[in-house]
């Protein structure tokens, strides 16, 4: 019975996610913002700031590192499309084509946002409501398509409550296992698959 619910929540979410390229990303605080994949070689090498697309700089959402990769909360403003600022602080960016952040929005939703190759300066990027970048706020010229067909996105309740209140996920594949974020604990780690493993905490 688990396998089966666990297979038609995740029919549920592809069927339910999907979106018109051309759409922007709408947001108005973030709570949560991670890079998929770390590059800086130093404390501090570049960052990135998610903020409204008609005034990313000044209009900050929330920030995160590269490196390490620590989130910062920063405003609240009413629903808009957002942009990413992508600037270097004490090394050149060094960023792959590919690499993506992710993302929780005020709606509740998860989100991958998917960068394009990126070195040296500071570059702002306008972002669509299926994650994909483009360097226009128009969303007319393409950074980075998103890759939908490997992001699937799930929200469940734990086996036992204790002082974990709800759990909402992503799974990424190929690799087996999910992506639990703990709002009682406000911490994110990786874990195995539900229904396989015992429920509980453990780094990837």
């Amino acid at each position: 019975m688990k396998k089966l619910i666990a297979v038609l929540c995740v029919l549920h979410a592809v069927a339910s996610f999907s979106s018109a390229q051309s759409d922007p990303l709408v947001a108005g605080d973030v709570s949560y913002m991670q890079i998929s994949i770390t590059r800086s070689s130093i404390d501090g090498g570049w960052f990135f700031i998610l903020g409204l697309a008609s005034d990313i700089s000044g209009s900050r959402l929330g920030s995160v590192n590269d490196n390490p990769n620590d989130f910062t909360d920063l405003n609240s403003y009413a629903p808009a499309p957002v942009g990413l600022w992508v600037g270097r602080d004490s090394e050149d960016i060094a960023v792959q084509a590919g690499d993506y952040l992710t993302i929780k929005i005020d709606s509740g939703d998860w989100r991958n946002i998917y960068l394009p190759e990126i070195h040296g300066g500071d570059i702002k990027l306008y972002v669509g409501a299926d994650g994909s970048t483009y360097y226009d706020p128009s969303l007319t010229v393409l950074a980075c398509a998103a890759n939908l067909l490997t992001d699937i996105y799930v929200s469940f309740g734990p086996e036992s409550a204790g002082t974990k209140t709800w759990i909402e996920g992503i799974f990424y594949p190929p690799w087996p296992r999910w992506f639990y974020f703990d709002s009682a604990q406000g911490s994110a780690k990786y874990y195995g698959l539900a229904g396989v493993l015992e429920y509980g905490w453990m780094t990837d």
